[in-house]
């Protein structure tokens, strides 16, 4: 089973999928941020059996907000 593609990407940052290629079972992803944004949520991400990420996507948060 695929798990969602919404997650591969990430505004103002970087996914690294591992093992490239479709995200199925086993797959797990990498988030980082862009200089300037500080990463909210969990940096990794497996894809489980049933299709469907264990952790919620993150997000990226402008440094500016925290000040």
């Amino acid at each position: 089973l695929l798990c969602p593609r919404v997650w591969t990407s990430l505004e103002n940052g970087r996914v690294t999928a591992r093992p490239p290629g479709p995200p199925v079972e086993g797959t797990i992803l990498h988030y980082s941020c862009n200089a300037g944004f500080i990463l909210e949520g969990r940096n990794i991400s497996h894809c489980t059996k049933l299709g469907k990420w264990d952790a919620p996507k993150p997000t990226c948060l402008c440094e500016c907000l925290s000040q």
